[in-house]
């Protein structure tokens, strides 16, 4: 899967949200942007899936991607446009599950980072010289 056009990208947090995450996206999708992304970690997950499913189909009448953070299989069941893992999150285990899906990833140091990339992690292992 391609960037979404713009790509801007708007993560939500309820706690800060003047209104409600749906209209919030409607809104953000109205004003021309395509990408939004779920990060609301701490609400019970089946809240949470039926929040994604929701964004997800609002997305889809605005040709707008949308992902979650961290939830790899709700990711998959409400078919949203990708995932964002944490530090440290199973980048494989993501690629297996959302073959097509776009996959972001935190890094807090550059050695984070630098594993994140195709090919390092085998480098830094030595396992590949």
């Amino acid at each position: 899967m391609r960037l979404p056009v713009p790509p801007l990208l708007v993560i939500s947090d309820r706690r800060q949200a003047r209104l409600p995450l749906e209209e919030l996206a409607e809104a953000a999708f109205a004003g021309g942007c395509r990408w939004f992304s779920l990060r609301e970690k701490d609400l019970p997950p089946a809240e949470r899936r039926a929040l994604l499913g929701t964004l997800v189909m609002l997305g889809r009448r605005w040709g707008a991607a949308v992902t979650v953070h961290e939830d790899i299989e709700a990711a998959a069941v409400a078919e949203a446009a990708g995932v964002h893992l944490p530090s440290g999150g199973n980048l494989e285990a993501a690629r297996a599950r959302l073959p097509r899906a776009l996959i972001g990833a935190s890094a807090h140091t550059a050695e984070e980072a630098l594993a994140l990339l195709p090919g390092t992690r085998r480098r830094q292992s030595g396992k590949r010289r």
